[in-house]
């Protein structure tokens, strides 16, 4: 739909009514994961795709500098956000259980 709307505004038509009729966009929420527990190493883990800013294997990450991004979206705000908080956990298991000190 967003595609369709720059269209649109390129060819000199008003994209309101493209955004407008076809354009729902889901709330999101984003948090970063920071190196809380202390300097870490990054093993080599399969990232969730609701994941970015990954860093690669084998990189050294200090306390509390920011390792990667989560992104969550859902029907309303409040589940994105519970989904937000249910992901930074599962990232933060999976983190802690694969890295090395």
């Amino acid at each position: 739909t967003l595609f369709r709307a720059h269209l649109a505004a390129c060819r000199g038509e008003d994209p309101t009514d493209v955004l407008a009729t076809s354009w729902q966009p889901q709330p999101s929420a984003a948090a970063y994961v920071y190196a809380d527990r202390g300097t870490l190493t990054v093993a080599d883990i399969a990232w969730p795709e609701w994941t970015s800013d990954r860093p690669r294997p084998g990189i050294v990450i200090g306390q509390h500098r920011p390792i990667a991004t989560v992104h969550a979206s859902a029907a309303d705000l409040g589940t994105a956000l519970d989904l937000l908080r249910q992901r930074l956990g599962a990232l933060d298991r999976m983190l802690y259980s694969g890295l090395q000190r």
